[in-house]
C-alpha cells in the first residue's frame, strides 16, 4: 500500500459484526499506517464503529429502509439504486483505493455499485455489477456450512485471510470514554461498590432466542455465587430483556428476603449507551453470556468471558476473541442448529448447560487459578457437555478443551483440515511430514469411537480417489490452451457426485471446489487459470489428508 491511500471498510451487520470487524482495521494499519480509513455501518453501530481503534471517519445508514429498497421489486433497477443513492450523500464524490466489504446481501450489492473504488476484497463484484463474488476463504465459510463441527477458524481470523492481511497479535478493539467511564465509577460508588469488589456480569439475552439461557438457570447461578462467593450482580441487555431482568431481580428483592441481599442484583437492561456499556464491562472480573455482541465487547475491553453456547451458536465460528476466554457447550447430533432453521423443540442444549455446572465453573475462575479448574473439571462436566479455553497462535486464535481425555475422529478430523486449508487457501504448502506430526501433537490424548481403524482406511480411500481425480484434472488443464467451458461443466458435475459418494470426512473437498468453482465462474475473470490453481491446491490437500490419515492407521496399529 501506498501512504495516504483511502480505505473503506463496510460493516452493516450487528454491534458483534463490527467488533469482530476491529481485527482487521488493526491490519490495515499495520500494512499501512498512513491510510485513510472510513467504516460504513448502520446507524444503530455508529457508536461501536467510530469506537474502534484506527478509524478516522464514521459513515452511517439506516440498514432497515436500505433493505426495504434493495428489495423492493415493484420498483426498477435504476430506481432502487436512485434511492439507495439518497443514502450516502456522505459518501458522494469520494472515491476510494481499497474497499473490504464484509457483507453478502443484496443491499451490498447495490451499495458496492454506488461506490466509487478501485479494488475491492472479501465480497466483491461480478463482471456484470449484479452478484457477489467471494474471496476463496469466505467461499470455505460457506461450503463449511454443511458440516460446521469441521470447521476451526474464526470469522476475525476468516475476515482477515479473506482480505489477505495478517497482524501481528490480533485482538478486538474498542476505546474506553473516560467521561462514559467517570460516569460508571461514580453510579457504583452510589450502589456502594468498591474498586476491589467482584462483580461479575450476566448478559440475558442474545440476538436470536434459541441462542439465550432461561432466565430461570440465571436465577440459580446468581443465587449460589451471592451466597458462596458474595459477588455482585450486573445484569446487561437490551429494553427487549427488560421481563427478564425484572424476574430476575425480583427474586433478590422480593418482601421476605434477607434484607443483606437486597441490592446485590443490579439492573442495568436497557439502561446504558454502547460507551457505558463498555465500562461497565470493564469493571466486571467475569461476564457470563450467550454469544452476542455484549459477549465480543467485553473481549475487546479485556474482561475475561465464560461464553454459554447454544442453538445455532459455534464457538469455534464466533466464539470469544482472545486469550484465555472459556465457552461452555453441548455435546448433541443436532447441535449446532440452523439460524433460521425450524424452531427447536427439545430445547436440549439448554438443559444440557446446568446452572450448577456454570456456577462451578465460574467460582474457579473467580479464584485465579486455572490449575484447580483443570483438575476439577473432569469431576463436574459429564461427556454431554464441553468446557473450552480459548488461546492465541501467532496469527488466530483456536479453541482447546478442558481437561480432555480422549478424542473423537471428528475433533482428528477437524485439526487435520485446519492445517490442511491453510496449505491449500494461503497457497502456503507445508510440508506433509511435519504438517501431519503438529495435528498428532496438538491431539495428544487418545482416540474413543467404534471400529477407529476401519472408519480411517475407507476415508483414506476417498481422499486417494480425490487426489487422483484431481490430479487428472489439473494435468488435463496443464496440457495445450485447457478444457473448454463444457469440459469444466463436466468436471464440476463429476465432483459433486463424489461429494454424494464420500464418507463424511472426505465430503468438505468436493464440497469446496462446487462453491469455489460457482464463484470463479461468476467473476469471469481468468476462469481457466483460478480453476486450474483450485484443482492444484485441492489435489494437495487431498493427498494431505490421506498422507495423515494413512499415518494415523500406523499410530493406532502400533
Amino acid at each position: 500500500m501506498s501512504s495516504m491511500q483511502k480505505v473503506l471498510v463496510i460493516q452493516l451487520a450487528r454491534m458483534g459484526d463490527v467488533l469482530q470487524s476491529s481485527a482487521l482495521v488493526q491490519g490495515i494499519r499495520e500494512k499501512n499506517p498512513d491510510a485513510m480509513v472510513t467504516f460504513l455501518t448502520s446507524e444503530k453501530t455508529r457508536d461501536v464503529a467510530s469506537s474502534i481503534g484506527g478509524v478516522d471517519d464514521v459513515i452511517s445508514l439506516d440498514f432497515g429502509q436500505a433493505s426495504g429498497i434493495a428489495s423492493d421489486r415493484e420498483a426498477g433497477l435504476s430506481e432502487r439504486y436512485r434511492r439507495l443513492s439518497s443514502l450516502l450523500n456522505d459518501l458522494k464524490g469520494r472515491c476510494f483505493d481499497l474497499v473490504y466489504n464484509l457483507n453478502y446481501s443484496c443491499v451490498n450489492t447495490g451499495l458496492m455499485n454506488l461506490i466509487r473504488y478501485r479494488r475491492a476484497l472479501c465480497y466483491s463484484l461480478d463482471t456484470s455489477r449484479r452478484q457477489i463474488v467471494k474471496s476463496p476463504w469466505l467461499s470455505y465459510l460457506l461450503s463449511m456450512l454443511g458440516d460446521r463441527r469441521l470447521n476451526l477458524f474464526n470469522l476475525v481470523d476468516l475476515y482477515l485471510r479473506g482480505s489477505g492481511l495478517s497482524v501481528r497479535k490480533p485482538s478486538l478493539s474498542f476505546q474506553l470514554d473516560r467521561r462514559a467511564m467517570d460516569s460508571v465509577d461514580r453510579f457504583l460508588t452510589g450502589q456502594g461498590i468498591q474498586h476491589r469488589e467482584r462483580l461479575v456480569g450476566f448478559q440475558l439475552g442474545a440476538g436470536d432466542s434459541v441462542r439465550c439461557w432461561p432466565v430461570d438457570s440465571y436465577r440459580v447461578l446468581a443465587d449460589r455465587l451471592i451466597r458462596r462467593r458474595g459477588v455482585r450482580i450486573l445484569l446487561f441487555g437490551t429494553s427487549s430483556e427488560t421481563p427478564q431482568a425484572e424476574a430476575l431481580k425480583a427474586c433478590f428483592t422480593a418482601e421476605g428476603t434477607d434484607p443483606t441481599r437486597r441490592g446485590l442484583v443490579i439492573d442495568l437492561v436497557g439502561k446504558t449507551s454502547t460507551r457505558e456499556l463498555a465500562c461497565f464491562l470493564r469493571r466486571c472480573d467475569l461476564l457470563v453470556t450467550p454469544d452476542t455482541g455484549t459477549m465480543h465487547l467485553a473481549c475487546a475491553v479485556g474482561t475475561r468471558v465464560l461464553a454459554l453456547f447454544m442453538g445455532s451458536a459455534f464457538p469455534h465460528e464466533t466464539g470469544p476473541y482472545g486469550t484465555n476466554h472459556f465457552v461452555l457447550r453441548p455435546v448433541l447430533p443436532c447441535y449446532p442448529c440452523f439460524e433460521g432453521g425450524p424452531s427447536c423443540t427439545s430445547q436440549e442444549c439448554k438443559r444440557l448447560i446446568r446452572p450448577e455446572k456454570v456456577a462451578l465453573v465460574v467460582e474457579r475462575l473467580l479464584a485465579g487459578n486455572n490449575g484447580d479448574l483443570e483438575k476439577g473439571v473432569s469431576d463436574f462436566l459429564d461427556s454431554n457437555l464441553i468446557l473450552l479455553r480459548s488461546a492465541m497462535t501467532p496469527d488466530c486464535v483456536g479453541y482447546s478443551r478442558v481437561c480432555q481425555s480422549t478424542a473423537s475422529l471428528e475433533d482428528v478430523f477437524a485439526l487435520a483440515y485446519r492445517a490442511m486449508w491453510q496449505g491449500v487457501l494461503d497457497e502456503d504448502r507445508i510440508c506433509d511430514s511435519s504438517g501431519q506430526a503438529n495435528v498428532l501433537e496438538a491431539l495428544a490424548v487418545p482416540l474413543h469411537g467404534g471400529d477407529l481403524v476401519g472408519d480411517l482406511k475407507e476415508a483414506e480411500r476417498d481422499f486417494d480417489r480425490l487426489q487422483r481425480m484431481l490430479a487428472a484434472y489439473g494435468a488435463s488443464m496443464r496440457g495445450g490452451n485447457g478444457p473448454s467451458g463444457p469440459d469444466l461443466n463436466l468436471m464440476a458435475a463429476t465432483l459433486r457426485s463424489e461429494e454424494d459418494k464420500r464418507s463424511r470426512w472426505a465430503k468438505p473437498i468436493p464440497r469446496f471446489f462446487d462453491v469455489e468453482y460457482a464463484n470463479i465462474r461468476l467473476s469471469g475473470r481468468d476462469v481457466n487459470r483460478r480453476v486450474e490453481r483450485l484443482v492444484g491446491g485441492l489435489a494437495w490437500g487431498a493427498g494431505f489428508m490421506k498422507a495423515f490419515v494413512r499415518r494415523l492407521v500406523r499410530t493406532l496399529s502400533s
